[in-house]
């Protein structure tokens, strides 16, 4: 009695083409996966821009503080977050800070506990929602590389505020929502990296109109940024110059000139000027105001 089998060559061709559709759909599959990553962030960048608009519409439009103080004080008007803290035996709030390597900062709850004693967690009250799916800090370490404090760089959270809504500390000067106009165009959120003192230590540093970066964006999305506004809605932005893509994914290189793309040897990092770059122009007409307040 004679068996059906399959022959050497049908066996090739099978895997032949199962190949070929692996090489299909592997690369869709990952564009996919990026795009429900930016949804997702687009989802919780919404989410924070309509939290910021009702604590400041139960406020006369006042503004809570843009900054993330390093402190456990309660200011006024309070921070939109606090950074990690702690209890002690009274109840009060103990701030954790990178001196403290006993591993408090690596703990979660420290972190949560600085979101829940924030000004806009009772409109929140979702950590989720303070944390970008393409954030994988916490897995891969922090953003700077200083040492045994590597470890202690990591943050949950993925967004910060232009320093424009710095509303005490260094800038105390009362500051109305209801003021900013054309809030469609205006900056509300940002996704950036926070390297606490040293990149992004309270909020997202920016100049407007001089050319030239001071903290770092987020490098959670391939050559993009998302970003919430004033209105409420949130939109992506896909950077257009080079310079700005390697400056956002390693700023640490582009600071000292390492494979300048545009320029080799040439530093363009924290301060430098880049001329003719087409990504200020679009930061510079979104900025809430013609100066950094």
């Amino acid at each position: 009695m004679s068996r059906k089998a399959f022959t050497l060559i049908e066996l090739l061709v099978v895997i032949a083409i199962i190949a070929m559709l692996l090489a299909i759909l592997v690369p869709s599959l990952s564009a996919i996966k990026e795009y429900a990553s930016i949804a997702n962030c687009l989802s919780n960048q919404r989410s924070l821009a309509m939290c910021f608009i009702m604590y400041a519409g139960d406020n006369d439009s006042k503004f809570c503080s843009g900054y993330l103080e390093t402190d456990a004080v309660t200011h006024d008007p309070p921070t939109w977050i606090k950074p990690p803290l702690q209890y002690d035996t009274s109840g009060a709030q103990v701030y954790v800070g990178d001196g403290d390597v006993g591993g408090l900062l690596l703990n979660l709850d420290a972190r949560m506990n600085g979101f829940r004693e924030g000004a806009l967690w009772p409109y929140l009250e979702s950590p989720k929602s303070l944390h970008c799916p393409g954030d994988r800090r916490a897995r891969k370490g922090g953003a700077d590389t200083v040492g045994a404090l590597l470890r202690y760089r990591q943050m949950y959270n993925s967004y910060g505020m232009p320093d424009f809504y710095d509303c005490g500390g260094g800038d105390d000067r009362e500051k109305l929502l209801s003021n900013i106009k054309s809030g469609g165009q205006k900056l509300l959120f940002v996704e950036y990296q926070y390297d606490r003192n040293y990149y992004n230590s309270d909020a997202w540093s920016y100049v407007p109109y001089d050319n030239k970066f001071w903290d770092q964006l987020g490098n959670y999305h391939n050559k993009g940024c998302t970003f919430a506004f004033v209105d409420g809605h949130a939109e992506e932005y896909r950077w257009k110059d080079a310079r700005t893509q390697f400056y956002m994914s390693d700023r640490i290189a582009a600071e000292n000139g390492a494979n300048n793309p545009v320029q080799p040897g040439v530093p363009f990092g924290k301060g430098d000027y880049m001329p003719n770059n087409a990504d200020f122009d679009w930061l510079d007409h979104h900025y809430p105001s013609k100066t950094r307040h």
